[in-house]
C-alpha cells in the first residue's frame, strides 16, 4: 500500500486529501495539521521554511512513499521535487498548466495569503510559460480563521468575499485559483461574489491529476462509492472544533482518528 504524508498549516489541507482519496482511495494517508501555528500566510518567508523542515522532518518517522505538501504558503518555500530521496510535490504547480490552459481572455486571478500573494510566485510561473496572460492577484487573510471557525456560507463571510472580489470581478477575470487549500470550504461565499461564468480552479483536484499522470495509475473503479478511508489525523493542537471541521470537510460520515503531537 502506498503510504503518503500530508502537511498543511491547518484542516484546510484536508480538501486536498479528499481529492487525493477519490482518485487513490486504497492509499494510506497520514495528515498532520500544524494548527498550533496557524495560519502561515503571514508569516516571513524565512518562517515558513523552517516550519516547513520541521513539519517535513517529524514526518520521516513515517517513511511514507511520497510527501505532499499542502499549504500554498508553504509551498511558496518548497523549492525540491524531492524530500529525502522521496517524491515532494506541492499544491502550486499543478494548477499553473491548468489556469493556462482555462482561462479565456487571459486575465486570471489568484487569491490566497499574504505570503503567497507576496511571493508572487503565481504571476512569476504563469507568465514565464505565458507572458500574455494578466495576473491579479488578491491577499484574503480573513478566508482562513472564517474556515477554521466553520463559518460556510455565512453572510458576513459572503460580505468579506464580496469585498475581497471587487479587484477581480472589476478585472473581468474569468479564471480564478484557490490559492489557498482553506478555500474551497468557503466556495459557496466565492461563487457568490463572482460571476456564475468564471471558473474556479482547486489545488486538490490538479494535484489528484498531476499524481495520477506521475504515478502512471488509473483512477480506481470503485472511488465514487463510500469507503473508509485509511487515514491518520495529526494536530500540533487538539481544538474542540477539529473534528467538526473534518467531518465539514470529509463527510459527517468519516471519523478518523485524530492524535495530538509535538513537533
Amino acid at each position: 500500500m502506498t503510504k503518503v504524508c500530508v502537511f498543511d498549516s491547518g484542516i484546510g489541507g484536508l480538501t486536498v486529501v479528499k481529492s487525493l482519496l477519490r482518485t487513490f482511495p486504497d492509499w494510506h494517508y497520514i495528515y498532520l495539521g500544524d494548527t498550533a501555528r496557524l495560519p502561515y500566510g503571514n508569516k516571513s518567508p524565512q518562517t515558513i521554511r523552517s516550519y516547513l523542515e520541521q513539519c517535513l522532518g517529524y514526518l520521516e518517522q513515517f517513511d511514507p512513499d511520497v510527501y505532499v505538501v499542502a499549504c500554498n504558503s508553504a509551498s511558496t518555500q518548497a523549492h525540491e521535487k524531492e524530500w529525502k530521496g522521496r517524491p515532494l510535490f506541492n499544491v502550486i504547480d499543478p494548477v499553473i498548466d491548468e489556469v493556462i490552459q482555462k482561462t479565456q481572455n487571459n486575465k486570471v486571478g489568484v487569491i490566497a495569503t499574504r505570503a503567497t500573494v507576496n511571493s508572487r510566485i503565481f504571476s512569476h510561473k504563469i507568465n514565464t510559460k505565458n507572458p500574455n496572460i494578466a495576473v491579479i492577484e488578491q491577499a484574503c487573510p480573513l478566508f482562513v480563521p472564517l474556515a477554521e471557525e466553520g463559518w460556510i456560507d455565512d453572510p458576513i463571510t459572503n460580505l468579506i468575499a464580496y469585498r475581497y472580489l471587487t479587484p477581480l470581478r472589476a478585472e473581468k477575470c474569468d479564471t480564478v485559483v484557490l490559492g489557498c487549500t482553506h478555500y474551497p470550504i468557503l466556495v459557496n461565499s466565492v461563487k457568490k461574489a463572482l460571476s456564475n461564468q468564471v471558473c474556479l480552479i482547486s489545488s486538490g483536484e490538479a494535484l489528484a491529476q498531476l499524481m495520477q499522470n506521475h504515478f502512471q495509475v488509473s483512477k480506481s473503479p470503485h472511488c465514487e462509492n463510500h469507503f473508509i478511508p485509511k487515514l491518520d489525523v495529526l494536530v500540533t493542537d487538539l481544538s474542540p472544533n477539529i473534528s467538526i471541521m473534518i467531518q465539514l470537510i470529509l463527510g459527517k460520515e468519516c471519523n478518523v482518528p485524530i492524535k495530538w503531537v509535538t513537533l
